[in-house]
């Protein structure tokens, strides 16, 4: 099945270009738990972020794993959908994007032929210029391209922008160096911005993160770099991207949000100390809580009647008022000697 196969039997479904949150259908699901995209060789890609497994979500779809896998993304390469685009990566890898917008993975077999995987090969940055000095991050491939144009260091990571697509490899690539992240202006792209600069934090030199709708008035959804330089120009787009590294400052990690049910207690530091007010002198305070525990059969109850008469009528009651705590006379020593 395809895609848009899969897409149709899902609720809630948002996003585009690749990546999709939707309503997990094996749970009672009102977030948009899962994630969407497509994978090597075209396989639809699942992932529930609540825990349910690909079987339980193929289930509830009356659907099997096996019906993850396009077939027809297999004979791809010699049907309708034409190959747009061919992005080098590391160990001869190349990133095929094809006219559907789908891409593909393929490698020289030896034989003058190719392999359609990457399995076995170890993630790594696309770059384009060196991963030295000032690097700039964008999402795929395109990106990256337009701002080595523009003069830049550019490198993006594998597998497009979604949940878990940074890799830990890419963080290492970039240590020391100082890195601005462009995030496309959609939710995925800036969820997909936010990890990423989480990642590096403490691994970069320094990271900022750049929102292009700061500079650009009345943005489109989706829209990213190559957008704005497709819109003012090279010239003007630097100016605006210029302006905006110059406006924002260094990314840093957001405070951890306060547990609700922990900000019911306070610290005694918090609190003044204040003379006890008594119901009771010197046995039950007012206003506080009051333990009397003792054996049964000893009087807790009649002792208790007594203490509720006395409040109520205002006599006294059987406790003893305590006295105030006595000091021993000290007798002065002669000296010795």
């Amino acid at each position: 099945m395809t895609i848009n196969d899969i897409l149709s039997r899902l609720t809630g479904v948002k996003g585009g270009h690749g990546q999709w949150t939707a309503k997990c259908p094996a749970h009672d699901d009102r977030r948009q738990s899962l994630s969407v995209s497509v994978g090597e060789g075209g396989r639809v890609l699942l992932h529930c972020h609540a825990g349910c497994s690909t079987e339980d979500i193929c289930a509830a779809l009356g659907l099997t794993v096996k019906d993850l896998f396009d077939a027809e993304a297999e004979v791809r390469p010699k049907g309708r959908a034409q190959i747009v685009a061919t992005y080098p990566y590391h160990h001869d890898m190349q990133k095929l994007r094809y006219s559907d917008k789908s891409f593909r993975w393929r490698r020289p077999d030896g034989k003058g032929g190719w392999i359609w995987n990457r399995q076995g090969i170890p993630n790594a940055l696309f770059q384009a210029g060196e991963l030295d000095g000032v690097v700039a991050i964008a999402e795929g491939e395109r990106d990256v391209l337009t701002l080595h144009r523009l003069g830049w260091n550019a490198a993006c990571g594998e597998h497009g922008a979604g949940p878990d697509k940074w890799k830990p490899e890419y963080s290492q690539q970039l240590r020391g160096l100082t890195v601005v992240v462009f995030m496309d202006n959609d939710n995925i792209g800036k969820a997909y911005a936010q990890e990423t600069a989480a990642a590096l934090h403490g691994v970069a030199a320094s990271v900022r993160l750049l929102d292009l709708s700061r500079v650009w008035a009345d943005m489109p959804e989706h829209a990213d770099i190559s957008d704005m330089v497709s819109k003012y120009g090279d010239e003007k787009a630097c100016e605006l991207v210029a302006r905006l590294i110059d406006m924002t400052p260094e990314w840093e990690p957001p405070p951890p949000e306060e547990d609700p049910f922990l900000s019911c207690f306070k610290t005694l530091d918090t609190f003044e100390e204040e003379e006890a007010t008594w119901l009771v002198p010197g046995w039950i305070p007012e206003g506080q809580i009051t333990l009397m525990a003792a054996d049964g059969g000893i009087g807790k109850t009649t002792l208790w009647c007594n203490l509720i008469a006395a409040i109520s009528s205002g006599r006294c009651c059987i406790l003893p008022r305590p006295s105030p705590p006595s000091r021993k006379r000290q007798t002065a020593r002669p000296p010795k000697g």
